[in-house]
């Protein structure tokens, strides 16, 4: 297998896609139950509105709850981005490096003194979302690695090297 090697910086967009990401994860049920009374609560007062039934404000109430819920957790999301990107651990901005050889992966941020260096079958789990895959190194040890930089055919290799390495713990959609 080629060796891949690309140099990158992380965004605040890279960042906050992933944040977003873990919470919607985290709330996944939630969020659809929160969902499914929003669109019940629209669709209800529609009716209402044209008389088909009569209007009881508590339905409306419970829709709008799930509202503020959801509101306030994205809310506090950004305030956890916003902290972050506030702390002297943020890696936001910093020059990056990804070499992904065999079944080997480093990743390097020089200007931290950070490197993992380890092979694929090591990761926790991978995840590629729209913009970056999402590789874990542990439970709460994450690296960001944006998509942009990679061709197509090194994202075939990287996705089947993951896929191959890592069954059952990779994730995607492409």
């Amino acid at each position: 297998m080629e060796k891949i090697s690309k140099e990158f910086r992380i965004t605040l967009g890279d960042f906050r896609q992933a944040s977003y990401y873990a919470l919607a994860v985290r709330n996944r049920v939630a969020f659809r139950i929160a969902a499914g009374a929003l669109c019940f609560g629209v669709c209800y007062l529609v009716i209402s509105a044209i008389g088909i039934t009569v209007l009881h404000p508590v339905i409306l109430f419970v829709a709008a709850a799930y509202l503020v819920w959801v509101l306030i957790m994205l809310g506090q999301e950004e305030v956890r981005i916003r902290s972050y990107v506030r702390s002297k651990d943020c890696l936001i901005g910093y020059q990056s490096q990804f070499t992904m050889e065999g079944n080997r992966i480093r990743i390097r941020i020089p200007e931290k003194n950070i490197t993992a260096d380890l092979t694929v079958n090591r990761l926790v789990y991978a995840i590629e979302l729209s913009a970056l895959f999402l590789l874990y190194t542990t439970a709460e040890n994450v690296y960001l690695v944006p998509r942009r930089v990679f061709t197509e055919a090194e994202l075939r290799t990287i996705r089947g090297t993951l896929r191959k390495q890592l069954p059952g713990r990779f994730t995607t959609r492409y």
